[in-house]
This record gives structure tokens, C-alpha cells and sequence, in this order.
């Protein structure tokens, strides 16, 4: 099938153009400025997890706050702290991410030896990172104190925790590539007139939709807003597909020859 070849072939070709921009946008642009990635962008997703621990003293070792580190983790990592703490009880396997980490001016007081803590915490981490074996980070979003020694809940285990974020990344990571594949496939269609190339080019569309709505369900998961740009993008696409298949075939017209200008 031409038209499916032809589309995948030009929307890798975006993906890998655009893909060293984001990298530098992502890992020197604004994730860099101040208090941009205070609120996670959903690099990798918004999924919170329980986790109680008991910290093992009040020193603090600053988070490594370097270009690759905001790249990988998908915030900035200025003042946080990485915590020594005993893990007691969590969702997840935390030896799968990596340093459980907190935001030294959200919690100025740190945490106490003394107590146990029975907190949520974000896992974060880049999409472009991600896929290719860099561990996320954890960070306490909030917590709730208790005098130690104090009992730790069982939770449930969740052992295949990371199988949707890794699938997220990867989608995020090929976006580019389906809206390019789909975009071009919709503006090709007067030129394909066969049944399996319309197919082919509604496949597309549908498989952009879908990566879209899969990354926007994960952007947009605490319901407090709604996604915008995915849905009408998709609609956009559907709309040109449907126009495109109205318009008359294309042709390529023959050069007029010239005609001998005839003596009397």
C-alpha cells in the first residue's frame, strides 16, 4: 500500500526532526525556569501511590539539579531533597524508581525520625527517557504523621505498575509520527482513489485519535480539567478525511504542445 508506506515514511521523518527540539525544550527550555514544573505536566502521568516510611534522620541530601536530571525526572528539581527513609509499606515497587524525593518549601520543616509517615507520592519521569530504561523519581505530594513505633497498613501490591506508564511513554513518544502519518495520508487522498488506501488513511486518523486520547487520559487524570487540543485535532483530521473524499481525482494535465504557426 503506497499511501500507508508514503504516510508512516513522512511522519517518522517529523518525529525524528522535531524530536531533538524537544529534548532541548524539555531538558533546557522551560523546565528550567522557576516554579514552571511546580505542578507536574504530566511528562509521564499524574498516577499517585501510597507509600509509608519512616525517616532515618533530619539530614538532607539536595536533589541533583542538573539539565539531565530535569530531563529525565520531566520537572525541575530545584529545592528538593532526597529522603533517607525506611520504606515500610507501598503501592509499588519502589526499587523500580528511583530516590523518593520532597519539596523543601512545600515542607520546610522536613520530616522527623520520630514519626511515621503515611504520605502519597507522585512518580515522575520523562517520556523521552523513560522507554529506554531511566528510572522515574517519587515525590511526596502529602503526608500524614504518627508517632513511631506505629503500624503500617497493608496495601494492596501492584506488580505491574509500570507496564501503562511505560506504554504511555512509548505513545507520547510516537505521536508525532501518527499525526504526520495522518495528516499526510488525509491530504493524499484525492490521488488514491483504491479502497484499501482510503482505509489505510482512516486507520490512521483513528490510531492518532487514539494515542492522543490515551496520553490526554493519563495528562488529564484528577478530572479537574478537561483536554482541549487532542479532541480537535482528531476532529480536525476526520473533518479534512471526509472533505478529501468529495474532491475530484487528481490529474496530471500533459504539457500543451505547441502548434506551427501555419504560412499562407
Amino acid at each position: 500500500m503506497v499511501l500507508l508506506r508514503t504516510s508512516l515514511g513522512v511522519g517518522l521523518a517529523l518525529m525524528l526532526f522535531f524530536l531533538p527540539f524537544t529534548v532541548l525544550f524539555d531538558g533546557l527550555g522551560l523546565s528550567r525556569v522557576s516554579h514552571y514544573f511546580d505542578v507536574y505536566h504530566g511528562s509521564l502521568s499524574w498516577a499517585h501511590y501510597r507509600v509509608t516510611f519512616q525517616p532515618q534522620g533530619t539530614g538532607q541530601r539536595p536533589a541533583p539539579d542538573s539539565w539531565t536530571n530535569t530531563l529525565r525526572y520531566g520537572f525541575n528539581l530545584a529545592h528538593h531533597a532526597a529522603l533517607d527513609a525506611r520504606l515500610l509499606q507501598t503501592d509499588v515497587a519502589l526499587a523500580e524508581a528511583g530516590p523518593l524525593l520532597y519539596d523543601t518549601t512545600a515542607f520546610p520543616r522536613g520530616f522527623s525520625p520520630d514519626s511515621v509517615y503515611y504520605a502519597w507520592m507522585g512518580v515522575r519521569g520523562n517520556y523521552l527517557s523513560y522507554p529506554f530504561g531511566a528510572r522515574p523519581v517519587a515525590v511526596v505530594l502529602a503526608y500524614r504523621a504518627a508517632a513511631a513505633p506505629a503500624a503500617a497498613p497493608s496495601y494492596p501490591p501492584q506488580p505491574q505498575w509500570s507496564r501503562p506508564l511505560r506504554l504511555y511513554a512509548w505513545v507520547s513518544l510516537t505521536l508525532m509520527l501518527w499525526f504526520g502519518a495522518a495528516a499526510m495520508a488525509v491530504a493524499s487522498l484525492p490521488e488514491y482513489r483504491r479502497p484499501a488506501d482510503r482505509l489505510a488513511a482512516l486507520l490512521l486518523v483513528l490510531v492518532f485519535g487514539a494515542a492522543r486520547g490515551y496520553v490526554d487520559w493519563f495528562d488529564y487524570h484528577t478530572g479537574e480539567e478537561w483536554p482541549i487540543f487532542g479532541p480537535l485535532l482528531t476532529l480536525l483530521l476526520l473533518a479534512g478525511y471526509v472533505y478529501q473524499l468529495f474532491q475530484p481525482e487528481s490529474s496530471e494535465e500533459a504539457p500543451a504542445a505547441e502548434t506551427e504557426a501555419q504560412l499562407p
